[in-house]
């Protein structure tokens, strides 16, 4: 994906400490090629790998149940991911995802024709109106005990929601060392002069 798309290319070229995020899940290939390809753009900047670990709210509204998961639009469409957090967080607590590609309407069909890979999430898609009226409509058609929400924002805020809500969060974890957060006050040290007093506050 890093030679596909234009402003991931960017962001690996011109990085000066680049993540390899979710190393907990990807195969153990994929996280090789993925080192490689960003070696090869950027063969200066330092690479950390981190563990992206999933938590939800209400673990109840999910165990034994059938559900609808909800994902980051960006991450399952032109990002190429099959699913993402609210998927695994189903699993992991017992649930069982619900397709809700027949209940899809509008730019959320369309959704599905142009990203054929997509897993039976819905992805998060409320750029304009339409888009917005089109996900509250696929959300309220799909059956389900509960709408599982990996999305950064709050959907619940932006369209109506009947069924029970629970939300994802995601705590990275350093996988190795030096920790993303040696690499990042590393830098501030260099860069900017700041002393060690005012890095282990930092560090606090």
């Amino acid at each position: 994906m890093l030679f596909r798309s234009f402003p991931g290319e960017v962001n690996v070229r011109t990085a000066d400490i680049m993540v390899i995020a979710k190393a907990n899940v990807a195969r153990s290939h994929a996280l090789l090629d993925t080192a490689r390809a960003a070696r090869q753009l950027n063969p200066e900047a330092a690479v950390v790998r981190m563990a992206f670990e999933e938590a939800v709210d209400r673990p109840s509204l999910i165990a034994g149940k059938r559900v609808l998961a909800i994902e980051d639009g960006p991450s399952v469409t032109h990002g190429g991911l099959v699913e993402a957090a609210a998927a695994r967080a189903v699993r992991m607590h017992g649930g069982t995802l619900i397709d809700p590609r027949e209940y899809a309407v509008g730019s959320l069909q369309q959704a599905y024709r142009q990203f054929p890979r997509l897993g039976a999430v819905l992805p998060a898609l409320g750029y304009n109106e339409e888009q917005r009226r089109d996900l509250q409509l696929t959300i309220g058609n799909t059956p389900g005990a509960a709408v599982v929400l990996g999305t950064p924002v709050d959907l619940a805020r932006i369209v109506k929601i009947r069924q029970p809500v629970v939300r994802v969060s995601v705590c990275a974890r350093d996988l190795g060392v030096p920790t993303l957060a040696d690499l990042v006050l590393a830098r501030l040290r260099t860069a900017c002069g700041i002393g060690n007093s005012a890095i282990r506050e930092l560090r606090g």
